[in-house]
């Protein structure tokens, strides 16, 4: 079948090599290549019978994307109306796997009874001991091997004062079916001959214990391939492995390709030449000399109310005349940034703020009464487009007030017209009360429709939008505070200097702005203040001093009176 494929994309489909790292930075193809590597498979038989393709990510947003083009690839294989494809994060997949033979292990009940929460009174010893072990992972200072000795012991202590209360860590959920991996090997050869294929995306954000996961799921005759970029590698304060890509291409047996073509930019000189000289200049850092330079327009105010006002005009733009969706990205959710939003607010600037997290009482709260409303009102009939407008009216009208309400509601209306488009009839009750039940409603970001969304730039990934504006760009913010302790060099100018200590971190910067930037279809811009807010002051403040790295130029926006 002809796939419209580049070079680069054609040996991923082509390849013979039963373990493959793809080198896939954003607007490169690479869900297309994935998507038709997996139709390949499918159409020339490769995965038999009974047998599935294991898809997973980091990213709730990065699975959803992921979903969403297998069921379009599910509407080109009319003959394959089921597909042998299973897509979902490393821990969607040990929360599957529990609920099945968690008791073996110490689960007493279905995993999703459980909270994940960490609320528990610990003897100081073992809380010492699990601290010690949660910075093992964070940190990456234990080898696979170390780690997988160290497992039996934490889970342990999961078992005496965890689990009788109901409550599973995060890491916890891996670190028991990796435990239950290791004891019952008929269920771990089950699984590894289950899952005969392995497709990774975002590899870069991996793990030293999701590696370890991974790596106890795949058989030795077990297909593998990994997507990822290693410009996107900006999880590394939470444990993502630093060089990851780079460490598993030193394997021989591991074919290493890299896409080339920048198709999402194609149309966008400045766009394609940012992405161009910011991988260069990230390879190449102390001898880097673009050819060209592009310049950047920037918002530039004289403190934050005039920052949020020449703002506001370039969001009515974008939303009003373009019709299109803008995304407001910050490095950090600071004091600068929380007055930020206050003036676009009094600007009459409504928009989804997804600076909530995951643990936010509201938001559990939220989860839990619209599960039970959900279970009421839809108790004997399947939900409807026509029933959502009702049913979000209601709960709109029977929730307490909150900071974050509107931005649940998006998430909530999100899921339900996802429901509705997606999922069939007699399945979609219960996708939607799995969603609330687990409290993952988030995972339906990718679904709303307000026209601006606001968040951090690591909140972003795996979303995009027509236009993206880097906010707070001003050292202090981005790079912020702790950045630029590591960085730590700057001329009196607050100009980067790049020296042999602080090389890394410089990347890491550069990864950070590469994130937010590619999250752009269309065009990025920087928003920085004269002002911004240093503790409980506020203080004078400086572009950021990526504005003099020399693969950019900025170029500042005049606004009419």
């Amino acid at each position: 079948m002809d796939y419209n494929l580049d070079n680069e994309q054609n040996k991923v489909i082509q390849s013979t090599a039963k373990k493959i790292i793809v080198e896939a930075p954003a607007g490169f193809g690479k869900t297309y290549t994935m998507i038709c590597m997996l139709d390949s498979w499918i159409r020339d038989s490769l995965i038999k019978n009974n047998k599935k393709i294991l898809c997973l990510s980091f990213s709730l947003s990065a699975v959803n994307r992921m979903r969403d083009s297998l069921r379009q690839l599910q509407e080109d294989i009319p003959e394959n109306p089921i597909l042998p494809i299973f897509a979902t994060n490393y821990h969607g997949l040990g929360r599957r796997i529990l609920s099945k033979y968690g008791n073996f292990v110490g689960l007493s009940q279905s995993i999703d009874n459980y909270e994940n929460t960490e609320n528990v009174v610990l003897p100081q010893d073992v809380n010492c001991e699990i601290t010690t072990f949660k910075n093992n992972i964070k940190n990456d200072s234990l080898s696979e091997k170390q780690l997988l000795i160290e497992i039996e012991k934490y889970n342990n202590y999961l078992r005496e004062y965890y689990l009788p209360k109901s409550i599973i860590p995060f890491d916890g959920i891996i670190t028991l079916t990796i435990e239950l991996f290791q004891k019952y090997f008929a269920l771990k050869n089950f699984y590894r001959s289950y899952y005969t294929a392995i497709c990774i995306d975002e590899f870069q954000d991996t793990n030293r214990l999701q590696l370890a996961f991974i790596h106890i799921l795949m058989g030795e005759d077990a297909r593998f391939v990994a997507f990822g970029d290693s410009m996107q590698h900006i999880y590394g304060f939470i444990g993502a492995i630093d060089n990851l890509i780079d460490e598993e291409i030193l394997d021989n047996s591991v074919e290493y390709i890299r896409l080339k073509n920048n198709y999402r930019f194609k149309n966008s000189h400045d766009m394609n030449l940012l992405d161009q000289n910011l991988r260069s200049f990230h390879e190449n850092m102390n001898s880097y000399i673009p050819q060209e330079v592009p310049y950047i327009e920037t918002i530039h105010g004289m403190n934050l109310q005039d920052e949020a006002n020449k703002l506001a005009k370039i969001i009515k733009r974008v939303t009003l005349e373009y019709n299109e969706r803008i995304a407001i990205l910050f490095s950090q959710n600071s004091i600068t940034t929380q007055e930020l939003l206050r003036h676009l607010a009094s600007e009459n600037i409504t928009f989804y703020n997804g600076f909530f997290k995951e643990d936010n009482i509201d938001f559990i709260n939220f989860q839990e009464s619209t599960y039970e409303a959900f279970q009421t009102k839809f108790a004997r009939k399947t939900l409807r487009q026509t029933d959502i407008a009702k049913f979000m009216s209601f709960i709109k009208q029977n929730t307490h007030v909150s900071e974050y309400l509107p931005s649940f509601l998006s998430l909530l209306e999100g899921l339900l017209k996802k429901a509705v488009s997606s999922v069939e009839s007699i399945n979609r009750n219960d996708y939607v009360k799995s969603i609330l039940s687990q409290k993952i409603l988030n995972q339906s970001v990718d679904k709303i429709m307000d026209a601006v969304y606001v968040n951090t730039i690591h909140g972003s990934k795996g979303l995009e939008w027509e236009y993206v504006v880097i906010a707070n760009f001003e050292n202090n913010e981005l790079p912020n505070y702790y950045d630029m302790q590591d960085i730590s060099t700057f001329s009196k100018e607050g100009q980067l200097i790049i020296t042999d200590a602080n090389h890394e971190a410089i990347q890491t910067l550069i990864n950070k702005f590469y994130v937010a930037f590619s999250r752009a279809r269309k065009k990025v811009l920087l928003s920085y203040s004269d002002y911004h807010w240093e503790g409980r002051r506020e203080k004078p403040a400086r572009i950021s001093c990526l504005a003099d790295v020399s693969v950019l130029k900025t170029k500042e926006i005049h606004f009419e009176e």
